[in-house]
């Protein structure tokens, strides 16, 4: 050796180095050790140095040269494996020079520098061809952690450093500069899951198992985002745990749209129960109406005819009941249109009555925040659903109504206003005096999963379906808005035209006088409401009742004729479905249907048959008694069906 004390040093550092860098792993704290430019100096120069301190171009060990080019290769790009290996091939050559070991070794010198050259080159290919793959997979690896919305990590638990990827910081929402420690993502977790989740690390540190919880974080734009955490704890030979790897997914969306699917599926249960209490509600207020209906005509036939008295308080008192009667039909009615579930059919709506039917199920909201103004003006039928529209003035009646704070109902004003606009358009504008909504938040009002509420309030897909409803009919909708002045959403629908005009629905003739006395059939088998509608009735026209299908069939059998079969749609046994489907010619035709709400699919398609002539319970008497008089006259004129 030429320089000994120099070799055994070279020596020594190397295993103190490789030592040290196994057991604390000093690039963790200092990734420049990282880098390749200053790894290749010190690999070139620790190798020269060797070689030069073991005898120079005599020593044995100058295939360490060889060795260091290759693992040189492994670091930079194939240019800079090809300049390191010239620089070495010259320093290889300068030293034969220096050491005057040149002399009678020419061609030896000359050979090993241009192999170094040669195994620079290889090694370059190869490790070219390497570093495309790796960089290929890495970058499949960055695209498939961002389109799964999911970070890795890396906490090393003997020095605390801790390495995140670059989706784990666009997650966390921190700038590629950020460097991140256990303590700054511990303060980035939700206070109320800080805790649980200091817990469960230490847990599966102590326990040396893989783990994985949910918890949420706050992003540093504010946003609160959901993550669902997995990690493995790398124990080393000696037992002891000497790192945490894992990942953590954004499932924030998901767990919106499982909020939302349990939401759904809540709604969906309500609505069910809403349209069966509404159908059960139905036949006995049906009676309830039909009979003050009743005792009214009774209190007015008598007015006069008393000895010492008048009959007016107690036609005040009926009225009065007819009245809550009224409401509670209404109520029922609005009920079962949010409840419906056949979404498709389309008729032409009357936007008041839709209106109305809002009004009526949202009044208790709306009571206890602002005054409720309707300023309705002529306004034309749009083609449309009459539920999927109702559920928009809904939702436009509730948000306005929470834009108000309770207790101030006098100072404060929601008014729905319907006219026709300049293009004959329907328009409707539903407006209020609450908080408005702030200029930053217009433009993602209609965004899904978009609310300006507290947390835990409100999904944010209320204005976006909203939103498809009218673009789906045709129509537009907007907002405009003053922070602390109030906000207006404006709805423009196309008018019902020509093509369109036999949309009108069934449950809406046109009311006529009545002009002759008629014989009907009142098929029901709620007993009650047969009565009152057979004491209704009666005044004008013969009425007989049936408390089943199979009595009306034996009833006509038996040779009566009816002009109308006022009949009930569901019934024990033989529906007035299954009625219509026994009866032939006129008997069939002359049927008008009462039904208390369609609950299943066999009625529904029923009711939407063009032919079909029916009223929803209760019934209100004037309609009735046009759509018998409507019925009696086409079958008269032999139009009946067409």
């Amino acid at each position: 050796m030429l320089f000994p004390i120099v070799a055994w040093t070279l020596v020594g550092t190397g295993w103190v180095y490789a030592v040290l860098g196994i057991l604390f792993e000093p690039w963790r704290r200092l990734p420049i050790l990282l880098s390749p430019h200053p790894a290749t100096a010190l690999d070139a120069s620790l190798t020269l140095l060797w070689v030069l301190s073991t005898g120079g171009v005599e020593s044995p060990w100058f295939v360490a040269i060889y060795g260091s080019i290759i693992a040189i290769s492994l670091r930079p790009r194939p240019r800079q494996t090809m300049i390191a290996a010239a620089f070495l091939g010259a320093c290889y050559v300068a030293m034969a020079l220096a050491l005057r070991q040149l002399a009678g070794r020419e061609i030896d010198v000359a050979v090993r520098s241009l192999f170094m050259l040669f195994v620079g080159g290889g090694a370059a290919i190869v490790a070219h061809a390497r570093a495309e793959r790796l960089t290929s997979r890495a970058k499949l690896l960055e695209l498939t952690q961002e389109v799964g919305r999911i970070g890795t990590w890396e906490w090393s638990v003997r020095d605390g450093s801790l390495t995140w990827s670059e989706e784990l910081q666009r997650i966390f929402g921190v700038p590629t500069s950020f460097v991140p420690t256990f303590e700054k993502f511990i303060g980035a977790v939700h206070p109320d899951d800080r805790a649980r989740t200091a817990e469960t690390i230490q847990q599966a540190l102590a326990n040396r198992t893989p783990f994985r919880f949910d918890h949420r974080i706050v992003a540093s734009d504010g946003t609160l985002r959901s993550l669902h955490c997995r990690g493995v704890v790398v124990v080393a030979r000696d037992g002891t745990v000497t790192e945490l790897l894992g990942s953590s997914q954004d499932v924030t969306e998901r767990r919106q749209m499982e909020d939302q699917l349990q939401l759904t599926g809540k709604l969906a249960s309500l609505g069910t129960l809403a349209s069966g209490v509404a159908h059960e509600i139905n036949n006995p207020l049906a009676y309830v109406a039909s009979n003050l209906e009743l005792l009214d005509r009774q209190l007015v036939d008598l007015e006069g005819k008393l000895d010492g008295g008048s009959t007016k308080p107690l036609q005040h008192a009926v009225a009065a009941a007819r009245h809550g009667a009224a409401r509670m039909r209404d109520i029922v009615r609005g009920l079962k249109t949010f409840s419906r579930i056949d979404q498709d059919g389309k008729t032409a709506v009357d936007l008041a009555r839709v209106a109305d039917l809002a009004i009526e199920v949202a009044s208790h909201q709306i009571g206890q925040r602002a005054r409720l103004v309707r300023d309705y003006a002529k306004a034309p039928r749009v083609p449309g659903n009459e539920s999927r529209l109702s559920q928009v003035f809904m939702n436009l009646l509730v948000n306005a109504a929470q834009a108000i704070a309770p207790g101030a109902a006098a100072d404060n004003e929601i008014r729905v206003r319907i006219f026709t606009d300049e293009a004959g358009r329907a328009r409707v504008e539903v407006s209020d005096t609450g908080s408005g909504i702030e200029p930053e938040h217009l433009g993602r009002i209609f965004d899904p999963f978009y609310t300006t509420n507290p947390t835990g309030e409100g999904t944010g897909l209320g204005l976006s379906i909203c939103h498809g409803i009218v673009k789906e009919l045709g129509g537009d909708i907007e907002v405009t808005s003053t922070s602390r002045k109030g906000t207006t959403f404006a709805l423009s629908l196309p008018a019902v035209d020509a093509s369109e005009a036999e949309l009108r629905p069934a449950s809406e003739p046109k009311q006529r006088a009545v002009t002759t006395r008629k014989r009907i059939c009142v098929v029901d088998d709620e007993a009650r409401y047969a009565e009152s509608l057979r004491m209704l009735l009666g005044y004008d026209h013969d009425v007989a009742l049936a408390p089943s299908a199979e009595r009306a069939l034996e009833l006509l059998s038996g040779g009566q004729a009816f002009d109308v079969i006022v009949c009930d749609l569901m019934m024990p046994g033989k529906t007035g479905m299954d009625l219509h489907d026994e009866l032939t010619g006129s008997s069939r035709e002359r049927m008008i249907f009462l039904t208390g709400g369609a609950t299943t699919e066999r009625a529904r398609e029923f009711l939407a048959r063009p032919e079909i002539r029916y009223l929803e319970k209760p019934v209100e008497l004037p309609i009735l008694e046009a759509m018998i008089e409507e019925v009696t006259t086409l079958a008269s004129a032999g139009r009946m069906g067409a």
